[in-house]
């Protein structure tokens, strides 16, 4: 009877736990081809675009880091944007106009998104 007690209380926190993670990446890319109505080769297209981003985001990470450059916060910034145009790019290719327009309101749905949960430190604080 234990046992089966135990069991169920396991498989309810490992349930909960599951449920509150975020999506991984496969779960995203298809709740984003849903939203942009993406087909398979478009989905495919995307999968390879957004990969290949990454990576090449990771590349530059690691040079920057094993060259010893710290670059400012202009420089980082205007890499970001290098990045996302040159993604944006591709991804015009692949995609119907009204799919650019979609995506680029739900990249800024998450931008804001990510905003809100790296608050200031302290901020709401009262000032004593």
């Amino acid at each position: 009877m234990k046992s089966v007690i135990y069991a169920v209380a396991v498989s309810t926190v490992l349930t909960g736990i599951a449920m509150a993670q975020p999506p991984g990446r496969a779960e995203h890319m298809d709740r984003m081809a849903i939203l942009l109505d993406l087909d398979e080769y478009q989905k495919t297209e995307v999968q390879r675009i957004m990969q290949e981003q990454r990576e090449t985001a990771r590349a530059t990470r690691e040079a920057m880091h094993d060259s010893g450059q710290r670059p400012s916060r202009e420089e980082r910034v205007a890499l970001r944007e290098q990045m996302r145009d040159a993604t944006m790019t591709q991804l015009q290719a692949v995609l119907r106009p009204e799919q650019i327009t979609k995506f680029e309101v739900l990249r800024e749905m998450a931008r804001e998104r990510g905003r809100g949960r790296r608050g200031r430190h302290g901020e709401g604080r009262d000032e004593d």
